[in-house]
Formats: structure tokens, sequence, C-alpha cells
């Protein structure tokens, strides 16, 4: 029974790693409790910021980062874009 649950797990872990990741500025929603206007805190949205700013500079120059970026949708792109990090 566990070694059926353990390929079970396997399987799903394998076949979900090949999907595409959602967007990648969804990492900054859902997760941080915001303001009283519906912002996201002050602190979440300079980190997003400067994620957008490293990405900009280096996202296609290192190979690394290059190839982790075309897993995402839009590929960070709307992480990149300043305007929308402040929202």
């Amino acid at each position: 029974m566990a070694q059926a649950n353990k390929k079970e797990v396997l399987r799903t872990f394998n076949r979900s790693e090949k999907l595409p990741k959602p967007k990648l500025g969804e990492m900054f929603n859902d997760v941080w409790a915001v303001t009283e206007d519906g912002a996201l805190p002050e602190a979440i949205i300079e980190q997003r910021s400067e994620l957008g700013r490293l990405l900009k500079k280096y996202g296609g120059a290192w190979e690394p980062w290059k190839k982790e970026l075309k897993r995402f949708v839009e590929e960070g792109e709307d992480v990149m874009d300043c305007d929308a990090a402040s929202k």
C-alpha cells in the first residue's frame, strides 16, 4: 500500500512539474495581509520591484535564470513591469 502511494505521489509530481508555472508575480499574492485600502505591505512591494529590476538586468543574460523564466506564464514579464509592481 505504501509503495503504491509513493508511486502515485511521484507520478503526480512528475506530471505537475511539466505544467507551466503561474505568473511569477503570483508569489506575492494570497499570502500577505493587505492594508485597509487593499494594497500589499510596502516591504512586499519593494521586494517585488527588486525582483523585477534584477530580472530586467540579468534575466536574459544569465543562463540559469533565462531557462527558469521560460517555465513561467509570461516568462516573468509581470514582475518586470515596474508600474505593476506597485499594484
